[in-house]
């Protein structure tokens, strides 16, 4: 599919996206692959740099998505997806490159998901040249305990990785967290 959006409000703000995307299944849908290309343009938008709103002035955008998964047996699947993304002026909280690669197992009432996240060249200053680079590995646990009751146990940023998505505003360390979800 092929689109493309505007938005002109009353400050003369203009934004357009196109994107084109193709996915493909294979193997009775063991097998799914696709890309996604992508192109934002803009004028005249307000971005918020060190606290002060500026005008972002004319900017072009674009990238390419990838993504697959591998549904290796009725227990198992992998699942992988990547961003790069060329901006000609730099947009505060978007990298130039984002990759996930993770395993998800559903076996009798078990259930887990585990997955490591890689980011880098994120701005996280607009006008700035300075990038940070980030591994992010996140896991979660479950257990259908019966028909109305599902224990589960998570965990985030199990590496401890000390980043930012927006200047000043420094994201949480290791997080755990658990609970139980009630059907009825």
């Amino acid at each position: 599919f092929l689109y493309g959006t505007a938005n002109d409000e009353l400050r003369a703000e203009r934004l357009w996206n196109y994107e084109i995307a193709w996915r493909q299944g294979l193997c009775d849908g063991a097998v799914n692959y696709g890309v996604n290309l992508f192109l934002m343009e803009g004028d005249n938008m307000i971005m918020t740099v060190a606290g002060k709103n500026i005008n972002s002035g004319k900017f072009l955008n674009r990238g390419a998505e990838l993504e697959a998964s591998w549904r290796i047996n009725s227990h198992w699947r992998l699942n992988t997806n990547h961003t790069l993304l060329h901006m000609n002026k730099p947009i505060e909280g978007n990298p130039k490159y984002k990759g996930y690669l993770g395993a998800d197992m559903n076996y009798g009432k078990w259930t887990a998901t585990a997955g490591a996240m890689q980011v880098s060249g994120l701005y996280t200053i607009a006008s700035s040249d300075v990038k940070q680079s980030f591994t992010l590995v996140n896991a979660t646990v479950g257990y259908q305990l019966n028909k109305n009751i599902r224990l589960w146990a998570k965990g985030e940023n199990l590496l401890g990785e000390k980043y930012e998505y927006i200047s000043g505003y420094q994201m949480p360390g290791a997080t755990f967290m658990g609970g139980v979800n009630l059907c009825f």
